[in-house]
């Protein structure tokens, strides 16, 4: 089995900017984004920083826990699964 490398804090470090991102201009504001209002339809980057802080965490939570392959993949696809059904 080979070492994998460790890019989880790459990963949340580059979500969480991100999201920063994203967040920081209805911050600045004063308004709340919400999902369905013409309002909110630049905040493009929230969903991609949260999706790799998710990712990261998902990642670190499987190493600590030392899952197979397998489950990491089940849980991914559950997950890809139930975002894509509630979007």
């Amino acid at each position: 089995m080979q070492k994998r490398t460790q890019v989880h804090p790459v990963f949340f470090i580059v979500g969480y900017v991100a999201f920063l991102a994203g967040v920081f201009p209805y911050i600045v504001t004063g308004h709340i984004p919400r999902w369905g209002d013409w309002e909110s339809r630049h905040q493009l980057l929230v969903p991609l920083g949260g999706s790799l802080m998710i990712f990261s965490g998902l990642e670190v939570m499987f190493d600590i826990l030392s899952c197979s392959d397998f489950f990491k993949k089940a849980i991914h696809g559950v997950l890809l699964l139930l975002f894509v059904y509630f979007k």
